[in-house]
């Protein structure tokens, strides 16, 4: 008997398209070689390749704080419809790609965005292999209960593989069916410090929005559309005024229109500014605030924030 050793490394995670169950591929590398680092498996000495008929993969969300390496448990993987048993060699083809697939559900993609927070995505796993080594007097099974991602050098260090929140968000998040979504940038107005308090709020609204808090984050939305009104009415310019109408009208009546272009998008009977104010007050008995509340309040300052970066000039 000798000693092969395994190694996996990680390509890509990939959301299936066209798939009527929100799919994800995670893209692998298997590799043998004769020395360690790797998982160690005992062959025979005249093994002349290795089959690997049968892969799991096991996959898991980093939850913050939480050191059990098993936590976050979200689902088991297969390969996916074009699988096929695949072989090594040692000397001729050490290295085998492969493609395990993880059935999700609606509710485990939203629970994967609450966990998320607006950051990365940051996941792990480890795959159960059988193995069949064949040499020309014997097949030998064997079975690799936890193979773990290797780092650089070979080590298996149960590494965690991570998503950049861009591509998370623009590419893998549509193809699961979760919507189109964008990454907005804000442009910053050239006001100095007039402008310090409304980006302070709207980033503690976004925290307060990662972190389940939505009437923190409403109270905190509403103090953003109310810090931009003045600095709407300095930076006002020609291009914003109409015919029969002053700046200081077009100004006053900025942030109002646009909470109205909402009310009548969600077709609220009451003024939106009722619902950013929501998180000021006790909620009426049997009502509570829910994430899609706070969504529609972080909506409205950033898209005000937005249009004041995108068309107002400040003092040169």
């Amino acid at each position: 008997m000798r000693q092969v050793f395994f190694r996996a490394s990680y390509k890509d995670l990939k959301a299936r398209p066209k798939s009527l169950v929100p799919t994800l591929d995670l893209e692998f590398e298997v590799s043998i070689f004769k020395r360690s680092p790797g998982e160690q498996v005992g062959v025979p000495d005249d093994t002349q390749s290795i089959l690997l008929p049968s892969i799991q993969g096991f996959l898991f969300w980093t939850v913050p704080g939480d050191n059990d390496w098993l936590g976050g448990y979200a689902g088991t993987g297969f390969p996916g419809p074009l699988f096929q048993p695949q072989q090594l060699r040692e000397d001729e083809q050490p290295m085998v790609e492969c493609t395990v697939s993880f059935p999700l559900s609606y509710d485990l993609i939203s629970h994967f965005e609450d966990l998320r927070a607006g950051g990365d995505a940051k996941l792990r796993t480890f795959f159960r292999i059988e193995g069949i080594a064949s040499s020309p007097n014997v097949a030998q099974p064997f079975l690799i209960n936890r193979l773990y991602f290797s780092d650089s050098r070979g080590s298996m260090t149960q590494q965690q593989f991570v998503v950049p929140k861009s591509r998370w968000i623009e590419d893998i998040l549509p193809e699961l069916g979760w919507g189109v979504s964008r990454i907005v940038e804000i442009p910053m107005l050239r006001t100095g410090v007039k402008m310090q308090e409304a980006d302070d709020l709207l980033g503690e609204s976004e925290r307060k929005f990662s972190l389940g808090d939505w009437a923190g984050s409403l109270t905190a939305a509403r103090k953003t559309v109310e810090a931009l009104e003045p600095v709407v009415k300095e930076s006002i310019n020609a291009a914003h005024t109409w015919k029969d109408r002053t700046a200081a009208d077009k100004a006053a009546d900025l942030v109002a229109k646009h909470k109205s272009w909402a009310e009548a998008t969600m077709q609220y009977q009451g003024a939106v500014r009722s619902i950013l104010n929501a998180g000021a007050h006790k909620p009426v008995p049997g009502a509570t605030l829910e994430r899609a509340d706070a969504e529609l309040g972080l909506m409205l300052a950033l898209g005000l924030r937005r249009y004041v970066g995108l068309r107002m000039k400040g003092p040169e």
